[in-house]
């Protein structure tokens, strides 16, 4: 048993303008014609079957991005550190102080990046790395979703860009290609016509 899926008029009715070459009763069809619709509907299937292609993009991104922000979540710690030193306003455009730290009988001491409001003497907040270094907060999740929302969009804009310089350049093509067999027309009915031999 057959299912018969409705199509919107509109869709119908555009599909039927880009083949109306192909479907045309009055007049032969001529190559150009015909290789005209040929890539009209690869550039219609083309534009299609890039919104599939631009989610698997994007899906593997946010994958990619997710278990990398995951092991950072999971990797990083966060450790009240006392400022030993008055922050300074450093060339990177930022305040920086020394600061020192005691993690479960580790210390450490280092110069990092410290809110501008803190002074000396008061705890911040600082991120460590597994090997008990200051580091970056670990990236947020969001992010993840992001990156790959961003890589979907570009590859689905990279791919519908691609089909529609295909079909101006298949559109700058087919006239000088139709010029040109215009001219050759034109050429062989210039010839002399050969005497009849009596």
């Amino acid at each position: 048993m057959s299912a018969v899926i409705p199509i919107h008029d509109s869709w119908t009715r555009l599909i039927r303008l880009w083949l109306l070459p192909l479907r045309s009763p009055r007049a032969p069809i001529r190559l150009l014609n015909r290789n005209a619709s040929l890539l009209r509907i690869v550039v219609l299937l083309a534009v299609v079957v890039a919104v599939p292609i631009a989610g698997a993009i994007g899906t593997a991104v946010y994958s990619s991005e997710a278990a990398r922000i995951q092991t950072e979540q999971a990797t990083k710690f966060v450790v009240s550190a006392t400022v030993t030193t008055p922050p300074v306003w450093t060339p990177a455009r930022r305040f920086e102080a020394t600061v020192q730290w005691n993690d479960n009988g580790r210390e450490g001491i280092a110069i990092v990046r410290v809110p501008r409001s803190a002074a000396l003497g008061k705890d911040v907040p600082i991120w460590l790395g597994p090997d008990g270094a200051p580091t970056s907060a670990p990236p947020r999740l969001a992010e993840a979703a992001l990156a790959g929302l961003g890589a979907s969009l570009a590859a689905l804009a990279g791919l519908w860009l691609s089909a529609w310089l295909l079909l101006l350049a298949g559109g700058w093509l087919a006239p000088r290609q139709q010029s040109t067999g215009w001219v050759r027309q034109w050429r062989n009915l210039g010839r002399p016509i050969a005497e009849e031999c009596p």
